[in-house]
């Protein structure tokens, strides 16, 4: 494929709330759709950084990860009662997309 060019990447702001409080340690899986391929095994390979670096969300249910191709995106965070809330965001270049995710 062709090598990702410095101005197609971008970053995603995500803040996770239940109940309008922020929801911390919360574990976001981030799979971009034009890719097939999960975020965290980019992050692996140091193709991309998290802040915090274990893709969970903060005290404050935040979670940032840069350097990542523009594109679809697919997220998936799966509750602690098994069920599964998912949803898709697009990152733009040179920019940071802010991804409010509220769980039930």
């Amino acid at each position: 494929g062709l090598p990702i060019a410095l101005h197609r990447l971008g970053s995603v702001d995500i803040q996770v709330h239940s109940a309008g409080l922020p929801v911390a340690g919360c574990t976001v899986h981030l799979d971009s759709e034009e890719f097939g391929a999960s975020v965290a095994s980019w992050r692996s390979e140091g193709r991309c950084s998290s802040t915090p670096s274990d893709c969970r969300t903060d005290t404050n249910g935040q979670l940032v990860v840069d350097e990542i191709p523009r594109g679809a995106y697919r997220w998936r965070i799966d509750l602690a009662d098994g069920r599964i809330v998912e949803g898709r965001f697009e990152v733009e270049p040179a920019r940071r997309v802010p991804l409010a995710i509220h769980l039930p």
